[in-house]
């Protein structure tokens, strides 16, 4: 029996296309063994990464990688529902980093959780009339473009001073490199250059391999060696209401202004983001930015209860994340 359908302009049957339905974004049985290797790969690679991303925004570095966990957990369960995109990996934004810290100058540490508290309310009534449409237009690329550019530099800078800061008790006045300092140059020359060479190395097969080697190689020789200049200060999260303290009324129209520019800047990394990440999708899967919206107001709001950063689905962690092998929102989980 012929079960083409017949022209009714007698043409004879009409080959149809299959539709191919994408299927969940959260979990995929089929896919499931794939996204935890994959989630392991790029959990690696977003650690240091997002303790340089909190160092340079002037925030704690737990509170940076507990923004990262909140908002891997609210991209994985808006994906059930609202999906954005397949494979982009949430996280703090690199390219944010250089306002939150102009923010944090400006307005104190504990008045930047009210910053990303309104910087939520703005992405939410973007999200719900899908301005993010007309941003592109309204906003030149490259001038995004350049704010990213400038970040690699601010994290390199940012981390410069380790290599050659020392306690004040291991201060000496008669050499600038004494033996302390000349140990922490050669670790970080060594480890620059073994970094780079296993990056070239296996960039487009494993790109976790250099990170698991400087990680385990960085916790080796902390046990053996010691490295004073290296130190962090323990920070407890504290959940909140995020109320502001200002001393004056131009001081909160100033903050609405920075967290318009917040947001702006998170949207626009956002949608340009979901452009490459679709582009990356192993089964060519399209993205819907507006959805992805969605989920980081949902959680750059709840992040601001907890003093937390805002975040979006990263380019650099969606790529290592692709090219580790995951298929669905999974693997961020």
């Amino acid at each position: 029996m012929n079960t083409n359908p017949i022209d009714t302009k007698g043409n004879g049957p009409v080959t149809t296309t299959p539709v191919s339905i994408p299927g969940s974004a959260a979990f995929q049985a089929q896919y499931a063994g794939r996204d935890i290797a994959a989630g392991l790969i790029a959990g690696s690679m977003a650690i240091p990464l997002s303790v340089g991303i909190a160092m340079m925004s002037e925030f704690p570095i737990k509170v940076g990688l507990a923004t990262v966990a909140f908002a891997c957990l609210i991209g994985w369960i808006n994906a059930w529902f609202k999906p954005g995109n397949y494979i982009g990996c949430p996280g703090i934004a690199a390219g944010l980093a250089p306002v939150l810290a102009v923010g944090v100058a400006s307005f104190g540490l504990e008045n930047m959780a009210f910053a990303v508290f309104l910087t939520a309310i703005f992405q939410a009534v973007i999200w719900k009339f899908n301005w993010q449409r007309y941003l592109l237009v309204a906003v030149p690329v490259y001038l995004v473009e350049g704010l990213l550019a400038g970040v690699g530099l601010k994290i390199a800078l940012k981390f410069l001073a380790f290599t050659y800061e020392l306690p004040a008790g291991m201060e000496s006045t008669d050499s600038f490199l004494n033996g302390a300092r000349i140990q922490m140059i050669l670790i970080s020359m060594g480890g620059y250059g073994l970094f780079v060479y296993l990056f070239l190395k296996f960039k487009n097969t494993q790109p976790a391999v250099p990170y698991f080697v400087i990680i385990a190689g960085g916790t080796i020789l902390a046990q053996f060696m010691s490295v004073p200049m290296l130190s962090m200060e323990d920070t407890d999260l504290k959940f909140a209401w995020p109320i502001p303290h200002f001393d004056s009324a131009l001081t909160a129209v100033y903050m609405v202004g920075f967290a318009v520019m917040l947001a702006l800047i998170d949207v626009i990394e956002q949608v340009m983001s979901n452009a490459a990440i679709e582009k990356i999708d192993p089964l060519k899967r399209k993205c819907n930015s507006n959805n992805s919206l969605f989920a980081i107001w949902i959680a750059n709001m709840g992040s601001s209860f907890f003093g937390g950063m805002t975040n979006l689905d990263g380019l650099a962690k969606s790529t290592t994340n692709r090219l580790a092998g995951a298929y669905t929102k999974f693997s961020v989980l």
